[in-house]
Protein backbone atom coordinates (compact mmCIF):
# COMPACT_ATOMS: atom_id res chain seq x y z
CA UNK A 1 0.00 0.00 0.00
CA UNK A 2 1.31 3.51 -0.81
CA UNK A 3 1.60 6.06 1.65
CA UNK A 4 -0.25 9.03 -0.70
CA UNK A 5 -2.22 8.93 -3.74
CA UNK A 6 -2.40 11.76 -5.98
CA UNK A 7 -5.56 11.57 -8.47
CA UNK A 8 -5.19 14.11 -11.10
CA UNK A 9 -8.20 13.97 -14.26
CA UNK A 10 -6.47 15.26 -17.57
CA UNK A 11 -8.68 15.95 -20.59
CA UNK A 12 -6.62 17.65 -23.81
CA UNK A 13 -4.27 19.45 -21.48
CA UNK A 14 -1.02 18.93 -23.05
CA UNK A 15 0.04 23.19 -22.07
CA UNK A 16 -0.16 22.49 -18.70
CA UNK A 17 1.15 18.78 -17.75
CA UNK A 18 4.88 19.67 -17.60
CA UNK A 19 4.25 22.74 -15.05
CA UNK A 20 2.39 20.69 -13.20
CA UNK A 21 3.84 17.87 -12.75
CA UNK A 22 7.02 19.42 -11.99
CA UNK A 23 5.08 21.56 -9.26
CA UNK A 24 3.49 18.24 -7.70
CA UNK A 25 6.87 16.52 -7.66
CA UNK A 26 8.37 19.47 -5.44
CA UNK A 27 5.54 19.53 -3.19
CA UNK A 28 6.10 15.81 -3.00
CA UNK A 29 9.39 16.21 -2.29
CA UNK A 30 8.67 19.16 0.47
CA UNK A 31 6.68 16.66 2.70
CA UNK A 32 9.35 13.88 2.25
CA UNK A 33 6.89 10.72 1.04
CA UNK A 34 8.83 7.46 -0.58
CA UNK A 35 5.90 5.52 -1.37
CA UNK A 36 2.87 7.67 -3.32
CA UNK A 37 1.68 7.38 -6.87
CA UNK A 38 0.83 10.04 -8.95
CA UNK A 39 -2.22 8.89 -11.24
CA UNK A 40 -3.10 10.26 -14.53
CA UNK A 41 -6.90 9.81 -15.59
CA UNK A 42 -6.21 10.10 -19.54
CA UNK A 43 -10.23 11.11 -20.34
CA UNK A 44 -9.75 10.73 -24.12
CA UNK A 45 -7.64 13.28 -24.67
CA UNK A 46 -7.79 14.68 -28.46
CA UNK A 47 -4.04 16.11 -28.06
CA UNK A 48 -1.27 15.36 -27.40
CA UNK A 49 -1.83 14.71 -23.31
CA UNK A 50 -1.32 11.16 -23.25
CA UNK A 51 1.83 10.98 -25.54
CA UNK A 52 3.48 13.77 -23.00
CA UNK A 53 2.00 11.65 -19.54
CA UNK A 54 3.89 8.65 -20.97
CA UNK A 55 6.70 10.90 -21.02
CA UNK A 56 6.55 11.36 -17.60
CA UNK A 57 6.05 7.41 -16.79
CA UNK A 58 9.37 6.32 -18.60
CA UNK A 59 11.33 8.88 -16.24
CA UNK A 60 9.38 8.30 -12.91
CA UNK A 61 8.08 4.79 -11.52
CA UNK A 62 5.81 6.75 -9.35
CA UNK A 63 3.67 7.95 -12.01
CA UNK A 64 1.06 6.09 -13.13
CA UNK A 65 -1.20 6.41 -15.81
CA UNK A 66 -4.82 5.09 -16.74
CA UNK A 67 -6.66 5.70 -20.05
CA UNK A 68 -10.39 6.13 -20.35
CA UNK A 69 -11.91 4.44 -23.71
CA UNK A 70 -14.44 7.61 -23.87
CA UNK A 71 -14.53 11.07 -22.69
CA UNK A 72 -16.71 10.70 -19.13
CA UNK A 73 -15.97 14.18 -17.79
CA UNK A 74 -13.95 15.18 -14.80
CA UNK A 75 -15.61 13.77 -12.10
CA UNK A 76 -15.87 10.48 -13.40
CA UNK A 77 -12.07 10.32 -14.30
CA UNK A 78 -11.89 11.21 -10.45
CA UNK A 79 -13.56 8.42 -9.07
CA UNK A 80 -12.10 5.78 -11.24
CA UNK A 81 -8.15 7.14 -10.45
CA UNK A 82 -9.16 6.93 -7.11
CA UNK A 83 -11.20 3.36 -7.04
CA UNK A 84 -8.51 1.75 -8.81
CA UNK A 85 -5.32 3.07 -6.85
CA UNK A 86 -5.19 1.54 -3.18
CA UNK A 87 -3.22 3.91 -0.53
CA UNK A 88 -3.56 5.28 3.75
CA UNK A 89 -4.21 8.89 2.04
CA UNK A 90 -6.04 10.21 -1.60
CA UNK A 91 -5.93 13.76 -3.08
CA UNK A 92 -7.29 15.08 -6.26
CA UNK A 93 -6.54 17.78 -8.11
CA UNK A 94 -7.50 19.11 -11.77
CA UNK A 95 -5.06 19.25 -14.74
CA UNK A 96 -5.76 23.07 -15.58
CA UNK A 97 -3.37 24.68 -13.09
CA UNK A 98 -6.25 25.90 -11.31
CA UNK A 99 -5.79 24.40 -8.34
CA UNK A 100 -2.22 25.05 -6.92
CA UNK A 101 -0.31 22.03 -6.02
CA UNK A 102 0.82 23.50 -3.13
CA UNK A 103 -2.23 22.65 -1.54
CA UNK A 104 -0.59 18.87 -1.80
CA UNK A 105 1.14 20.11 1.81
CA UNK A 106 -1.67 21.31 2.98
CA UNK A 107 -3.39 18.41 2.95
CA UNK A 108 -0.87 16.11 3.83
CA UNK A 109 -0.34 18.35 7.03
CA UNK A 110 -3.98 18.54 8.36
CA UNK A 111 -4.30 14.27 7.73
CA UNK A 112 -1.32 13.64 9.14
CA UNK A 113 -2.57 14.48 12.38
CA UNK A 114 -4.81 11.85 12.41
CA UNK A 115 -8.26 13.86 14.11
CA UNK A 116 -8.85 14.53 10.52
CA UNK A 117 -10.42 12.03 7.98
CA UNK A 118 -11.73 14.56 5.34
CA UNK A 119 -10.31 17.77 4.14
CA UNK A 120 -12.15 19.67 1.61
CA UNK A 121 -10.84 23.05 -0.02
CA UNK A 122 -13.23 25.69 -0.76
CA UNK A 123 -13.14 28.38 -3.36
CA UNK A 124 -12.80 31.74 -1.74
CA UNK A 125 -13.36 33.04 -5.56
CA UNK A 126 -14.59 31.43 -9.37
CA UNK A 127 -13.19 32.03 -12.49
CA UNK A 128 -15.36 32.51 -15.57
CA UNK A 129 -18.14 34.54 -16.85
CA UNK A 130 -20.81 36.50 -14.59
CA UNK A 131 -23.34 33.88 -15.69
CA UNK A 132 -21.14 31.09 -14.77
CA UNK A 133 -20.40 32.68 -11.55
CA UNK A 134 -24.22 33.62 -10.94
CA UNK A 135 -25.58 29.96 -11.48
CA UNK A 136 -22.72 28.47 -9.52
CA UNK A 137 -23.97 31.12 -6.77
CA UNK A 138 -27.21 30.24 -7.12
CA UNK A 139 -26.74 26.66 -6.97
CA UNK A 140 -25.35 26.38 -3.42
CA UNK A 141 -27.50 28.76 -1.98
CA UNK A 142 -30.57 26.45 -2.80
CA UNK A 143 -28.46 23.29 -1.45
CA UNK A 144 -27.82 24.95 1.63
CA UNK A 145 -32.00 25.99 1.82
CA UNK A 146 -33.32 22.59 0.57
CA UNK A 147 -31.02 21.06 3.15
CA UNK A 148 -30.46 22.71 5.85
CA UNK A 149 -26.49 22.54 5.84
CA UNK A 150 -24.00 25.04 5.14
CA UNK A 151 -22.28 24.22 2.22
CA UNK A 152 -19.09 26.43 1.09
CA UNK A 153 -20.33 29.26 -1.09
CA UNK A 154 -18.56 27.76 -4.34
CA UNK A 155 -18.16 24.45 -3.05
CA UNK A 156 -15.86 22.03 -3.07
CA UNK A 157 -14.20 20.75 -6.23
CA UNK A 158 -10.65 19.87 -4.48
CA UNK A 159 -10.79 17.29 -1.58
CA UNK A 160 -8.32 14.69 0.14
CA UNK A 161 -9.61 11.71 2.59
CA UNK A 162 -8.23 8.55 4.36
CA UNK A 163 -8.75 5.20 3.14
CA UNK A 164 -11.45 3.90 5.18
CA UNK A 165 -13.17 7.27 4.31
CA UNK A 166 -12.72 6.09 0.65
CA UNK A 167 -14.67 2.34 1.51
CA UNK A 168 -17.27 4.19 3.73
CA UNK A 169 -18.38 7.13 1.08
CA UNK A 170 -17.71 5.18 -2.32
CA UNK A 171 -19.45 2.69 -1.60
CA UNK A 172 -22.59 5.23 -1.59
CA UNK A 173 -22.02 7.25 -4.03
CA UNK A 174 -24.79 6.74 -7.29
CA UNK A 175 -23.93 10.33 -9.09
CA UNK A 176 -20.69 11.00 -10.09
CA UNK A 177 -20.96 14.49 -9.30
CA UNK A 178 -21.84 13.75 -6.15
CA UNK A 179 -18.47 12.67 -4.57
CA UNK A 180 -17.82 15.59 -2.60
CA UNK A 181 -21.44 16.02 -1.07
CA UNK A 182 -21.06 12.37 0.37
CA UNK A 183 -17.80 13.38 1.57
CA UNK A 184 -19.24 16.84 3.27
CA UNK A 185 -22.03 14.99 4.42
CA UNK A 186 -19.77 12.12 6.35
CA UNK A 187 -20.06 12.19 9.91
CA UNK A 188 -16.05 11.65 9.77
CA UNK A 189 -13.84 14.48 11.05
CA UNK A 190 -13.68 17.03 8.45
CA UNK A 191 -11.91 20.26 7.62
CA UNK A 192 -12.57 22.81 5.24
CA UNK A 193 -9.77 25.00 3.91
CA UNK A 194 -11.02 28.37 1.63
CA UNK A 195 -8.06 28.97 -1.23
CA UNK A 196 -8.22 31.43 -4.08
CA UNK A 197 -8.63 29.63 -7.45
CA UNK A 198 -6.05 30.98 -10.10
CA UNK A 199 -6.67 32.08 -13.55
CA UNK A 200 -6.55 29.19 -16.71
CA UNK A 201 -3.33 30.06 -18.34
CA UNK A 202 -4.26 27.59 -21.13
CA UNK A 203 -7.07 26.64 -23.32
CA UNK A 204 -11.06 26.77 -22.64
CA UNK A 205 -13.18 25.33 -19.70
CA UNK A 206 -14.91 21.83 -21.47
CA UNK A 207 -18.13 22.31 -18.44
CA UNK A 208 -21.07 23.95 -20.72
CA UNK A 209 -24.10 24.61 -19.18
CA UNK A 210 -26.28 21.55 -19.96
CA UNK A 211 -23.16 19.84 -18.31
CA UNK A 212 -23.35 22.21 -15.10
CA UNK A 213 -27.17 22.03 -15.15
CA UNK A 214 -26.87 18.61 -15.11
CA UNK A 215 -24.37 17.96 -12.12
CA UNK A 216 -26.58 20.24 -10.53
CA UNK A 217 -29.80 18.18 -10.49
CA UNK A 218 -27.55 15.11 -9.66
CA UNK A 219 -26.36 17.25 -6.43
CA UNK A 220 -29.56 17.72 -5.06
CA UNK A 221 -30.62 14.01 -5.94
CA UNK A 222 -27.36 13.01 -3.98
CA UNK A 223 -28.95 14.89 -1.04
CA UNK A 224 -31.11 11.84 -1.16
CA UNK A 225 -33.94 13.30 0.92
CA UNK A 226 -38.04 13.71 -0.06
CA UNK A 227 -37.91 17.10 1.88
CA UNK A 228 -35.13 18.68 -0.11
CA UNK A 229 -36.34 17.09 -3.50
CA UNK A 230 -39.56 19.06 -2.92
CA UNK A 231 -37.80 21.88 -2.07
CA UNK A 232 -35.56 21.99 -5.38
CA UNK A 233 -38.65 21.27 -7.38
CA UNK A 234 -41.02 23.63 -5.42
CA UNK A 235 -38.15 26.28 -6.36
CA UNK A 236 -37.87 25.56 -9.47
CA UNK A 237 -41.44 25.77 -10.26
CA UNK A 238 -42.02 28.65 -8.45
CA UNK A 239 -39.28 30.47 -11.01
CA UNK A 240 -41.43 29.76 -13.91
CA UNK A 241 -44.39 31.17 -12.51
CA UNK A 242 -42.61 34.06 -11.82
CA UNK A 243 -40.92 34.20 -15.27
CA UNK A 244 -43.85 33.09 -17.08
CA UNK A 245 -46.11 36.07 -15.49
CA UNK A 246 -43.36 38.98 -15.87
CA UNK A 247 -43.53 37.64 -19.95
CA UNK A 248 -47.36 37.60 -19.97
CA UNK A 249 -47.69 41.12 -18.09
CA UNK A 250 -45.19 42.93 -20.43
CA UNK A 251 -46.60 41.49 -23.09
CA UNK A 252 -49.75 42.47 -22.21
CA UNK A 253 -48.48 46.32 -21.48
CA UNK A 254 -46.65 46.61 -24.45
CA UNK A 255 -49.26 45.01 -26.01
CA UNK A 256 -50.53 46.76 -29.22
CA UNK A 257 -54.38 45.42 -28.51
CA UNK A 258 -54.91 44.46 -24.74
CA UNK A 259 -56.10 41.08 -24.79
CA UNK A 260 -55.66 38.31 -22.30
CA UNK A 261 -56.28 34.90 -23.01
CA UNK A 262 -57.82 32.82 -20.66
CA UNK A 263 -55.23 30.31 -20.98
CA UNK A 264 -52.29 32.45 -19.89
CA UNK A 265 -54.24 32.36 -16.20
CA UNK A 266 -54.72 28.71 -16.26
CA UNK A 267 -50.85 28.08 -16.82
CA UNK A 268 -50.07 30.78 -14.02
CA UNK A 269 -53.01 29.10 -11.60
CA UNK A 270 -51.92 25.78 -12.10
CA UNK A 271 -47.70 26.55 -11.85
CA UNK A 272 -48.86 28.35 -8.81
CA UNK A 273 -50.69 25.73 -7.17
CA UNK A 274 -48.18 22.56 -7.90
CA UNK A 275 -45.42 25.23 -6.03
CA UNK A 276 -47.32 25.25 -3.02
CA UNK A 277 -48.53 21.61 -2.80
CA UNK A 278 -44.78 20.78 -3.26
CA UNK A 279 -43.51 23.65 -0.83
CA UNK A 280 -46.12 21.88 1.32
CA UNK A 281 -44.70 18.49 1.20
CA UNK A 282 -41.14 20.08 1.28
CA UNK A 283 -42.29 21.03 4.86
CA UNK A 284 -43.99 18.11 5.96
CA UNK A 285 -40.91 15.82 5.14
CA UNK A 286 -38.34 18.37 7.32
CA UNK A 287 -40.37 18.14 9.71
CA UNK A 288 -40.64 15.00 10.56
CA UNK A 289 -37.22 14.07 9.49
CA UNK A 290 -36.58 16.60 11.91
CA UNK A 291 -38.72 14.30 14.22
CA UNK A 292 -37.05 11.62 13.44
CA UNK A 293 -33.86 12.41 14.70
CA UNK A 294 -34.87 13.46 17.61
CA UNK A 295 -36.19 10.42 18.23
CA UNK A 296 -33.09 8.78 17.09
CA UNK A 297 -31.47 10.70 19.42
CA UNK A 298 -33.51 9.52 22.65
CA UNK A 299 -32.95 5.86 21.86
CA UNK A 300 -29.52 6.59 21.70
Amino acid sequence: MNDFSIIIPVYNNEQSLKELNNKILKSIKEIKIKKFSIIYVDDFSTDDSLKILNSFKKKNKNIRIIKLKKNSGQTNATKVGITKSYSKYYFTLAADLQDDPKLIKIFYKEIKNKKTDIVLFAKKNLQGTTINKFFSFLHWKLMNVISGKKFPKYGCDVFGFSNNVKTEVFSKIKFIESTSIELFKSLRNKKIIYFTKMNRKHGTSSHTFKKKFQTSINQILALKSLSEIFWYFSFFIIGSFIISGLVIFFKFIFAEFKTFDGWRSLILLNLMSFSLILFNFALLFRYLNKLNSKITSLKK
